[in-house]
């Protein structure tokens, strides 16, 4: 961690509050990095036992005439259509993708859609509120640095309130933070509009900060197929828990800018700030969600699709509640554990 996102904890800690390292990735990897590729996918491509085909796009999934089993994945590649099968299919193409897949792959069998027995795939779609606010750095830096810091201490409500308000992580920098450029619309029109050096200017003087809420799950927020068209129906909940966050960080982040002890920021009269808007589909789950009743959910404890015998789901889509921080991790750890049952199914 670079020295001025050290010094800028300790000043958050002076403030009686509690940052903690923000775990980025899974730990080794060949190339030190942690990512997916260094940690699974490289190893696994090493040991001849994976074949990656790239340029693949999933339209539907071919299921066998009784509907109990997936029979195959149909693939565009270029302009030929493919079609790969496998005892086992695991699918994990992102809460909006999966439920699409689903949906398109409706047949007599299964007349509104894949799993969907229950009318769930699709519904419950939800992303947490998020907001990203900009705090003025006094000396320069290069603004390439990664994420650094977690917060929790508002997760459980605050000094007026009981319910959860979210939590708070720094930022990477500006030129780092794809955040920064493509999501909020006050901060992406700043990027789009600054010429490359000011932009540089404004990068190496300012810190970022997420702000993220976690939403309810609502049927009425989902994903659907007008035809071949993708359509999402979205409206936030827990607005007042989001601002009432925004604004008690705000106050908090002046305090760290007012503290002598923390020179490496410096107070100003505006924080940029802005929300993301509907466009960012970053940390989007719940739209195939986990249960061990078939009437409302997509699939069961473990992860396999109820009423298919071979069809699993491994990624965000199937979480029943939204969290308040980046889903990364814990999508690893339930795919390692998804991974697992399907092997002992066979």
């Amino acid at each position: 961690m670079a020295p001025f996102l050290e010094a800028l904890g300790e000043g958050l800690a002076r403030q009686a509050l509690h940052p903690y390292p923000l775990p980025l990735s899974g730990a080794g990897g060949s190339d030190g990095v942690g990512d997916a590729e260094g940690c699974a996918l490289a190893p696994a491509l090493a040991s001849g036992r994976l074949r990656l085909v790239s340029g693949a796009r999933v339209r539907t999934l071919a299921v066998a005439p009784d509907g109990r089993r997936v029979e195959g994945v149909e693939a565009e590649i270029g302009e030929q259509r493919w079609l790969f099968r496998g005892r086992q299919v695991v699918l994990a193409a992102g809460a909006v993708n999966s439920a699409v897949i689903l949906l398109r792959s409706r047949g007599a069998a299964h007349p509104n859609g894949l799993a969907n027995g229950s009318d769930q795939v699709g519904r419950n779609l939800m992303k947490p509120q998020l907001s990203v606010i900009l705090q003025r750095a006094s000396q320069p830096n290069d603004g390439r640095y990664d994420r650094s810091w977690g917060i929790t201490e508002f997760f459980a409500g605050d000094r007026n309130v009981d319910y959860t308000l979210g939590t708070v992580q720094s930022g990477g920098g500006v030129l780092r933070d794809s955040l920064f450029a493509a999501s909020p619309p006050v901060l992406s029109l700043v990027a789009r509009l600054l010429p490359d050096g000011a932009l540089e200017w404004l990068a190496d003087r300012s810190f970022t900060w997420w702000v993220m809420t976690p939403v309810l799950p609502d049927p009425a927020n989902r994903v659907t197929l007008r035809g071949q068209q993708v359509h999402v129906d979205y409206l936030p909940n827990c607005r007042e828990a989001h601002d009432r966050l925004v604004y008690r960080w705000l106050g908090e982040i002046q305090k760290v800018d007012d503290d002598p002890l923390t020179p490496e920021s410096r107070r100003t009269i505006v924080y940029p700030r802005g929300e993301a808007p509907l466009a960012l589909m970053g940390h989007a789950c719940g739209t195939c969600r986990l249960g061990s009743d078939p009437a409302t959910s997509v699939v069961d404890l473990r992860g396999r699709c109820h009423g298919i015998d071979n069809l699993w789901i491994a990624d965000a889509s199937v979480f029943p509640g939204c969290p308040a921080v980046g889903p990364g991790l814990t999508v690893i750890a339930n795919a390692l554990r998804v991974a697992s049952a399907v092997v002992a199914h066979g």
